[in-house]
């Protein structure tokens, strides 16, 4: 997914560091799209920006 996002015209991902209190840091690649059909509206996505924080998200308890 990371090569996909690198080779694209014009994107720029950036990252985000979140401290989580039981998994820990986190380093979350973010996307940001716009909506076409509604303006002002964009979608993100945060994709795991290395394998301990992949790690970590899949240590989160589901639903909270």
């Amino acid at each position: 997914m990371r090569r996909l996002f690198s080779t694209t015209a014009g994107f720029q991902p950036s990252v985000r560091r979140f401290r989580h209190p039981v998994v820990g840091e986190l380093r979350l690649r973010y996307v940001k799209l716009a909506a076409v059909d509604e303006p002002g509206h964009h979608f993100l996505a945060y994709l795991p920006d290395d394998r301990d924080s992949e790690d970590a998200l899949r240590r989160l308890p589901a639903g909270g």
